[in-house]
């Protein structure tokens, strides 16, 4: 996920329809929480 923010970067708008049902590692959760705060700039 946090691949797919960073390379839709440009855009202006991102939406996802997503659940997250599945545990994650916390560097996974970090690194999609990054990604999306840059994106939020």
């Amino acid at each position: 996920m946090a691949r797919l923010v960073k390379g839709l970067l440009p855009a202006k708008v991102q939406a996802y329809d997503i659940v997250f049902s599945e545990p994650e590692t916390k560097e996974r959760d970090s690194s999609l929480g990054n990604e999306v705060s840059k994106a939020e700039k």
